[in-house]
């Protein structure tokens, strides 16, 4: 687990920069060359510590992420300065169960002090609840026309 914010470790941070690196240097353009060169918004998914740094490169790089869907992050004081500091962040989509209150009310209170949507369940930190996530979110999201 290498989020930077928790632990001022320089192989933290060099992991964390790596995956930064590795996410739009290398993932995102060869999606973009899989898919032709033309591509709609971007949005990003992830679960547990995957969307903390889903979350996290949402309100650094709004610029290219047009939402983030994130259910059981982390929520660090990192996370919370970034939200508190982006002029125009992008959709955010927020997940967690009721039953994993050390991520929970984090994850409430960031919600609640930035407008962004808030889903619980009555649910721990697992997997069904990270699928229920995902596939309500992308309907939401993106509704198939009538």
């Amino acid at each position: 687990y290498y989020l930077p914010g928790n632990s001022a470790s320089e192989v933290r941070r060099a992991a964390y920069a790596a995956h930064e690196k590795f996410f739009f240097d290398e993932f995102l353009p060869f999606i973009i060359e899989q898919l032709g060169g033309e591509t709609g918004p971007i949005y990003t998914f992830g679960m547990s510590a995957s969307a903390s740094f889903a979350l996290e490169q949402g309100l650094m790089r709004s610029d290219t992420i047009a939402g983030v869907i994130a259910a059981s992050p982390t929520i660090q004081r990192r996370t919370r300065e970034l939200a508190n500091e982006v002029e125009s962040a992008p959709v955010i989509r927020l997940w967690c169960g009721t039953l994993e209150e050390m991520f929970c009310n984090p994850i409430r209170n960031l919600a609640e002090a930035h407008g962004y949507r808030l889903q619980t369940r009555h649910a721990a930190h697992v997997t069904a609840l990270w699928e229920e996530a995902l596939s309500a979110s992308i309907i939401e999201l993106f509704p198939l026309p009538d």
